[in-house]
């Protein structure tokens, strides 16, 4: 078993489907010489699947009383497989400030706020590079 990604522009689906499956295969093993022993395990095109991506983000990640952060917060793109990470440092970015309050039971709105505003330009940052990368 094996998997993985191979972008390619939205709305071009029917013109790699016109070319036909040797020509995608023969394409990926050009691509990724490393997987040409195993590109002939397609069979059909149903061993592939559209993935339809979005990248997007809330205008606000807080409400009194919960943080969205991660995926909750802003969809990214598979493309750079970046995703995890930034869930990770929002994670990070939240627990430092939000532990103290957490703890003595006083979190605040502005606590919360804080955590979007320390997020923000790296979320903003790296959807701007993925959307650039992918259309």
């Amino acid at each position: 078993y094996w998997q993985c990604a191979y972008v390619i522009p939205k709305g071009t689906l029917e013109k790699l489907h016109a070319a036909g499956l040797g020509a995608f295969r023969a394409g990926l093993a050009e691509l990724l010489p490393i997987v040409a022993d195993r590109a002939d395990e397609i069979a059909s095109w149903d061993d592939l699947k559209l993935l339809s991506v979005a990248v997007d983000r809330l205008d606000r990640w807080w409400q009194p009383g919960l943080i969205c952060i991660g995926d909750a917060a802003h969809a990214m793109s598979p493309i750079g497989g970046v995703g995890v990470n930034l869930a990770i440092q929002d994670a990070v970015a939240a627990a430092n400030r939000l532990a103290g309050p957490l703890r003595d039971r006083s979190v605040r709105s502005e606590d919360l706020a804080a955590v979007q505003e320390r997020r923000n330009f790296p979320t903003k940052a790296t959807q701007a590079l993925q959307v650039a990368i992918q259309n």
